[in-house]
């Protein structure tokens, strides 16, 4: 499994690596782990909180790594918060053609809050059609 994360839990204390200040993040959730980054019960300080009213988040995963963007859906532009390899205990990655989008891939019911919209592309994006993507979310107004 591979999905995109977005909220607060500090997990740091199983041994995981989370962002800098309180959250939410913008991590990649690997089967049973959540990263920021790669990092063992650390921090990754260039994983900035996501503070906002409405978030824009994204997770490139590929073999060998793994990069994570964020920023303010209203703004338009992206941060690259993690660009580089994968944790050592997920060295490699197995995706089995499955799609879920606004809730974990355990079903989980303890998650709050809104999921508006989810972009899946084939193969993995280029920085230039992140930035598009984003000005494109921006340009819906929400909002306003």
């Amino acid at each position: 499994m591979s999905a995109l994360y977005f909220g607060t839990n500090n997990v740091s204390a199983q041994g995981w690596c989370m962002g800098s200040g309180a959250g939410p993040w913008a991590m990649i959730d690997i089967e049973n782990g959540i990263w920021a980054g790669n990092c063992t019960r650390s921090i990754n300080a260039a994983n900035e909180p996501l503070p906002f009213p409405f978030a824009t988040a994204m997770v490139k995963d590929q073999a060998g790594g793994f990069a994570l963007k964020g920023g303010d859906a209203t703004a338009g532009a992206l941060k690259t918060m993690y660009d580089g390899p994968r944790p050592s205990a997920y060295p490699h990655i197995l995706k089995q053609g499955s799609l879920i989008l606004g809730i974990g891939g355990d079903d989980s019911h303890a998650g709050i809050g809104t999921f508006f919209e989810g972009a899946v592309v084939a193969g993995i994006s280029s920085d230039a059609t992140d930035a598009l993507l984003a000005e494109d979310i921006k340009n819906v107004g929400y909002g306003k």
